[in-house]
């Protein structure tokens, strides 16, 4: 297998699997700039609250390599702050 086919099946693994996302509440938002800052994507949900340092981080899950719609949505499993997360 060459190395081509090692990235296709790589990218392909990732399809249909659940990323979890973290990010941070910006404190230099003001409308213009990004209300929040991204901080990582994670494999697990485990991982990805291991990584929220403070009550500004959140995390929610995406399907990876799958497009999302276009206008606004919520995120169905937004855990905000993260220390709910820790609590449940």
């Amino acid at each position: 297998m060459d190395k081509t086919e090692d990235v296709f099946n790589d990218v392909a693994g990732l399809a249909t699997r659940k990323v979890w996302i973290c990010g941070e509440l910006s404190d230099e938002w003001d409308g213009i700039k990004t209300p929040w800052v991204f901080q990582g994507l994670f494999s697990t949900k485990a991982m990805a609250v291991v990584a929220c340092k403070t009550e500004k981080y959140f995390i929610f899950s995406a399907m990876a390599n799958a497009e999302i719609a276009i206008e606004p949505m919520e995120a169905e499993d937004l855990s905000f702050p993260v220390i709910e997360v820790l609590l449940s």
